[in-house]
């Protein structure tokens, strides 16, 4: 090692190189995730892995971002979401209701612990979703000696698109359109009720369009072709939200 290398200015120089070479690699992916769909995938088959984040420390970090905002319950599925509103929800309020008869636990306090432990359970349930999905992508783009590596990776990105677009940046989007509102009308609360059956189809429209762009880069066939795998993607993605959070309901009640 040089004598020069040594210094508390090369030091510091390294460090400032470090930290602005990872925010920009970073930001660079973000903007490649959010406007550019499929690129990621390309890029990381194509070798040219420096010049973005890898996809599952993307993955991760914008599911960190998720757990601390946290501005709707989709992935970690409270106690009341999974007793409402899903296909099995009977059946699991009948779980409840006799393990609160067994234990003899005050409803209130197995809400809260239930909420504490699907919180973290979710956490590292999140690459079982991400698998699951995974199956669906294979299915659409099946092809004869293509590795399941390569449908994993694709499913990783789009995921990570679907939390970070959906789930992140739309809330805070719309908190941030009522906050001004507000304001201009000098009220002091939001009044609006929202149905959200028009919200849900307008996520997975979003989905499907991202989806469509997506499988058109990666695989370049027809216009018919990427519609109707688009179509089944986002049928898949459903699915695999309601397996994901219905063994999400069955481990936590295991754990808690």
């Amino acid at each position: 090692m040089e004598r020069d290398e040594m210094t508390l200015r090369h030091f510091f120089g390294s460090v400032w190189n470090a930290i602005t070479f990872t925010d920009v690699k970073f930001l660079r992916s973000v903007l490649a995730l959010l406007f550019r769909p499929g690129k990621l995938t390309v890029e990381f088959f194509a070798g040219r892995r420096k010049l973005y984040t890898a996809p599952l420390a993307l993955f991760f970090f914008i599911n960190l971002v998720y757990f601390i905002y946290q501005p709707v319950d989709a992935l970690n599925s409270s106690l009341r979401s999974q007793t409402e509103g899903q296909f099995y929800s009977e059946w699991a309020s009948g779980v409840v209701n006799d393990y609160l008869s067994k234990e003899s636990i005050a409803p209130e306090d197995f809400v809260s612990t239930y909420n504490q432990m699907t919180g973290q359970v979710s956490k590292l349930f999140l690459v079982i979703f991400i698998l699951i999905f995974a199956v669906g992508v294979a299915l659409v783009n099946f092809r004869r000696g293509e590795l399941f590596y390569v449908h994993l990776i694709t499913a990783t990105h789009f995921v990570s698109f679907a939390i970070l677009s959906m789930l992140i940046l739309l809330p805070l989007v719309g908190s941030l359109l009522i906050w001004i509102y507000l304001i201009i009308t000098q009220q002091s609360s939001w009044n609006l009720n929202p149905n959200m059956g028009p919200i849900t189809f307008t996520i997975l429209l979003i989905l499907a369009v991202y989806g469509y762009a997506m499988q058109k880069r990666l695989y370049q066939q027809g216009f018919f072709v990427n519609l109707i795998k688009a179509a089944l993607l986002i049928v898949f993605f459903a699915l695999s939200v309601v397996v994901y959070r219905f063994f999400l309901f069955v481990v936590t009640m295991q754990l808690v």
